[in-house]
């Protein structure tokens, strides 16, 4: 009866509105050649760190006399770090234009692709008692297929209409349809049951590669 939050259900979405804007004008700051320049460092070095953190994790279950799922469950979830706490620091820091900050960004995005498989493959391993199963392989070629799609899409259609638009759009339809561009994403990314944010920050990577992008910051800040 003395609780001090009530609508909990609106404060969760206006929470995952502020992840999501948040994402997104990070997303603008970090176009694909950005992206592109840290492809491979980021790639290995997530990897490396997911695996390692994955067996240190399920090794401290296994010693404080956890189950084998159990454990896997612990290494699991150290090996995802919070990509908004991390950029939010970053940016607070004033970090942002530092070369490091482009090679983080890059591995919070392999690790949010990760968590993806690993949620997925954890959830196989408990109904199937096996650790590869044809679920896992779907998974893992769903998701290339899908945000790679989004990427190949975005990068050749959405250029080339701002592009085309520039001379005519306003500022008021430039925020409209900049936002609808990010929410679409978001919804096409929950629809998948994919990150919310990585969807706002590969719409905002999208739009950083038009002409107006220094516009759509302006606009979004």
């Amino acid at each position: 009866p003395y609780a001090l939050v009530n609508d909990v259900e609106n404060i969760r979405i206006l929470s995952e509105l502020g992840v999501i804007f948040l994402m997104f004008s990070l997303g603008l700051e970090f176009s694909f050649q950005k992206l592109t320049r840290v492809g491979f460092s980021a790639t290995v070095t997530g990897l490396i760190e997911v695996i390692l953190m994955v067996i240190v994790g399920y090794g401290a279950g296994l010693l404080m006399g956890w189950s084998h799922y159990d454990s896997l469950f612990l290494g699991s979830a150290l090996a995802i770090s919070s990509t908004t706490i991390i950029i939010k620091a970053i940016d607070e820091l004033g970090l942002k234009t530092k070369r490091f900050a482009e090679l983080i960004f890059g591995v919070l995005i392999v690790e949010d692709l990760l968590a993806i498989l690993l949620l997925v493959g954890l959830s196989t391993v408990v109904m199937t008692n096996s650790i590869f199963s044809l679920d896992m392989l779907s998974a893992t070629v769903k998701l290339i297929l899908v945000v790679g799609g989004w990427f190949i899409v975005g990068y050749f259609i959405v250029p080339t209409v701002f592009r085309r638009m520039a001379k005519y759009i306003s500022q008021e339809t430039l925020t409209i349809l900049s936002v609808a561009l990010c929410l679409s994403l978001v919804c096409l990314a929950a629809y998948f049951h994919y990150s919310t944010a990585l969807g706002a920050f590969i719409m905002g990577s999208i739009l950083a590669e038009t002409v107006m992008v220094h516009r759509i910051e302006e606009l979004i800040r």
